[in-house]
């Protein structure tokens, strides 16, 4: 497979239209995009696993292109591919999975097929307006800054940690429900709830994990706590959380 372009060189042919590929990097910096429904990347990990590249001088696996009407799109792998976009002289074994003219659903059900193992937020799967993925977007870049040692991309975070995927899916839920607050809103109302747990009685919480919390300052991701319970209950003027 080779495009008008020269971006890739054929490797081995999977089938009619996917092949493993290598690839011109340079151009791919230029041309490649985010699928729309993926999630945008995570900074903190991309230099992260861009470190790694640098130091093994190679990327695990296949990053996962797509040629379609719109572009070339990275549907899977986008952390990987834009960490290695960041490495001074990156490696140039990189093998790419790429698909030419895929429809939309049929990348929809494979992409939600290899990741089945993972949470994919349904906001990026799902048909929503571009102002609420913006909305839910902006809530998620302020709070891993409020609180981003508390942020795991692992899919069993240790307590007191959050998966951040995990979390998207509850601030989408709970938009869903409250269409009209924003983001502003939303963390003040985070953050009144983060008081009253952390005023409430935590003495079952462990050492070390409340040691944490305390470090932070957040209290937010424990487990025993019910924190669409709270935010109603903040929301509504209730009873503090005890």
């Amino acid at each position: 497979m080779t495009t008008s372009l020269n971006i890739f060189e054929s490797v081995y042919k999977l089938t009619d239209t996917e092949s493993v590929c290598t690839g011109n990097l340079m151009m791919l910096k230029v041309v490649v995009k985010r699928w729309a429904h993926n999630r945008p990347e995570d900074d903190t990990r991309v230099e992260e696993i861009a470190r790694e590249i640098d130091h093994s001088r190679r990327v695990d696996g296949l990053i996962s292109l797509a040629v379609t009407d719109e572009g070339i799109v990275c549907w899977d792998g986008l952390h990987r591919f834009k960490a290695l976009c960041r490495v001074p002289n990156p490696p140039t074994n990189v093998l790419y999975h790429v698909w030419m003219n895929p429809s939309e659903d049929e990348l929809k059900q494979r992409f939600i097929s290899i990741n089945k193992s993972v949470a994919v937020p349904s906001l990026y799967i799902d048909k929503t307006s571009p102002s609420f993925k913006r909305n839910c977007e902006q809530i998620m870049k302020n709070c891993i800054y409020l609180y981003k040692d508390h942020f795991s991309s692992s899919a069993r975070p240790i307590e007191p940690n959050v998966n951040r995927d995990v979390f998207l899916e509850f601030v989408s839920d709970f938009l869903v429900e409250h269409p009209t607050m924003e983001s502003g809103s939303f963390i003040r109302l985070l953050r009144e709830a983060n008081q009253r747990i952390a005023a409430s009685d935590l003495t079952k919480v462990k050492p070390k994990i409340l040691e944490k919390c305390q470090k932070t300052q957040c209290y937010l991701f424990l487990k025993h706590v019910g924190l669409r319970q709270i935010l109603s209950s903040v929301m509504n003027e209730a009873t503090p959380f005890d």
